[in-house]
């Protein structure tokens, strides 16, 4: 699998990981945080440590919608390669490449501290 196309509905910060072992919870490989910062960053970490962050602009398509509304993104990430956008949109507002990219088979998904989070999933690449 190299992307994913889905829905998330949450007033804080949805992540995704990407972790070799998916009873490692506390390991991922990669994590990438869409509205991070009060809604001001999209960000990836490798391995807990942050490789990559970009600031978001107030239209920026990156922006998280909130509780009642849901925000549909794309994800790529072949060979190292990472990219985000909104659904419908070709160019990806995140891009990110790993120089050394490591190895995962699952994925995991969660929102951050005390938030809740609804997600649809409507391919899996």
């Amino acid at each position: 699998m190299t992307s994913l196309d889905f829905e998330v509905s949450t007033d804080k910060a949805p992540h995704i990981a990407l972790t070799m072992n998916p009873s490692q919870t506390n390991i991922h490989e990669y994590v990438i945080g869409l509205g991070r910062d009060g809604n001001k960053r999209t960000i990836i970490d490798r391995l807990n440590v942050r490789k990559m962050e970009k600031p978001l602009f107030s239209d920026s398509v990156g922006r998280i919608s909130g509780p009642h509304v849901y925000d549909r993104f794309w994800l790529n990430f072949d060979s190292g390669n990472f990219s985000v956008g909104r659904y419908g949109n070709p160019e990806p507002f995140f891009n990110w490449l790993d120089p050394n990219p490591l190895e995962f088979r699952s994925i995991g998904l969660m929102t951050w501290w005390g938030s809740t989070g609804r997600w649809k999933f409507h391919s899996f690449c």
